[in-house]
């Protein structure tokens, strides 16, 4: 009888773990999100769709995102981009809080993001991070503790120069 509850509770752990890391794949490490910002449009295109299994969703032509979505056993998944002319101005998605932990610790253990307190709200549970060598920004809204629980979204963006905008 204990054999038989020590296998069941054993599959059960193998099963858990293992949806656990077929989510996590999606964007758990903060460092390969930031190298799509380097790359030409039709390579993050591949990239999501070849190495990630994003499949084409939406285009919306007014604000000029695309939404890529996949699914597998458990999770549904969403990623939304924008381009600035061939490469990557803005890529957001949503994770649960335990997935989305690796990103927050990814980002807080980056010592070239600081948090910008001016658009920091912590009652709200947004952090905006920027990183001035890197010319991008970190956009974190999280769940805070007992309301909407598992809830974490992310948007990193390209900072657009003044020299740029001129």
């Amino acid at each position: 009888m204990k054999t038989k509850m020590i296998k069941q509770l054993i599959t059960a752990l193998v099963i858990f773990m293992l949806s656990i890391s077929s989510y996590g794949q999606a964007f758990s490490n903060f460092s390969n999100v930031e190298d799509l910002f380097t790359l030409p449009k039709n390579k993050v295109e591949e990239i999501l769709i070849k190495e990630y299994g994003y499949r084409l969703k939406s285009k919306d032509i007014k604000s000029g995102i695309i939404t890529y979505t996949k699914q597998n056993s458990v999770y549904n998944f969403a990623v939304n981009v924008k381009f600035n002319g061939d490469h990557l101005k803005m890529i957001g998605w949503d994770d649960t809080i335990n997935s989305g932990q690796f990103m927050v610790n990814d980002i807080g253990n980056n010592s070239s993001y600081k948090i910008d307190e001016s658009k920091t709200d912590d009652s709200f549970g947004v952090y905006n991070l920027k990183s001035q060598d890197k010319n991008l920004v970190v956009i974190i809204f999280k769940t805070l503790p007992n309301t909407q629980k598992g809830i974490i979204a992310f948007t990193l963006s390209k900072i657009v120069s003044n020299k740029k905008r001129k």
